[in-house]
């Protein structure tokens, strides 16, 4: 391998590996909120189908825990409920478990983002070996080439993405106000991880970036 195509692989890897599935797309926060600490948080999803709630709070429960926070997924302190969480339900799990922060997940929806991909030339090893002597000595590197390697013609498609909506809010409980809130879109999240692994980084960023804790 040359090192123009190291190089290439290299930032390849780079990219596939910085390339993050969720974005924040709108952001809004408490100007006069500011060097708060997240002593405990109640976590809660507010999805339909219940294996979908308690996967995504114990999925983000787990990402944000890792700053050594007291994080908990509503659904460990609650009883199964019955379709969405009601009001009483949150009331009596925030008492109960003494939370300052609650961080409240609502799934907004799907779209569809359709990409368009053109087509391309292709270069491909063909079947001729390289070591042959022969295509060395009679053909030339021009002909040697042409021989060596094929043109793959990969035609155009339409690429379609599934994006995920989310919106979080932060509520402190202490001063019973909105103190953050997010919009996010996650492309073609499989398992809740895919969504929160870059959703608690994304959070925890712009709280901090203004100040808004610690």
């Amino acid at each position: 391998m040359n090192k123009i195509k190291a190089l290439i692989l290299m930032v390849s890897v780079f990219l596939l590996i910085g390339c993050k599935q969720t974005h924040l797309i709108k952001t809004w926060y408490d100007k006069t909120e500011k060097n708060n600490v997240f002593n405990k948080v109640l976590v809660v999803g507010f999805f339909k189908n219940d294996i979908h709630r308690r996967t995504f709070e114990a999925s983000l429960a787990y990402q944000l825990d890792k700053t050594g926070k007291h994080i908990i997924p509503a659904y460990k302190v609650t009883p199964k409920p019955n379709g969405l969480y009601k009001k009483e339900t949150i009331a009596k799990a925030i008492k109960d478990t003494g939370a300052d922060f609650v961080i409240a997940s609502f799934f907004k929806g799907l779209k569809n983002k359709y990409n368009k991909i053109q087509g391309e030339v292709e270069y491909r090893l063909g079947s001729i070996g390289f070591n042959d002597p022969y295509y060395y000595d009679h053909l030339g590197y021009d002909n040697f080439y042409t021989y060596t390697v094929d043109q793959v013609i990969k035609e155009g498609y339409i690429e379609v993405n599934t994006i995920i909506i989310i919106e979080t809010v932060i509520y402190s409980v202490k001063k019973q106000k909105v103190v953050w809130v997010g919009i996010s879109e996650t492309k073609n999240a499989q398992v809740a991880k895919d969504i929160t692994k870059d959703l608690a980084g994304l959070i925890l960023s712009d709280l901090k970036e203004h100040k808004i804790i610690k």
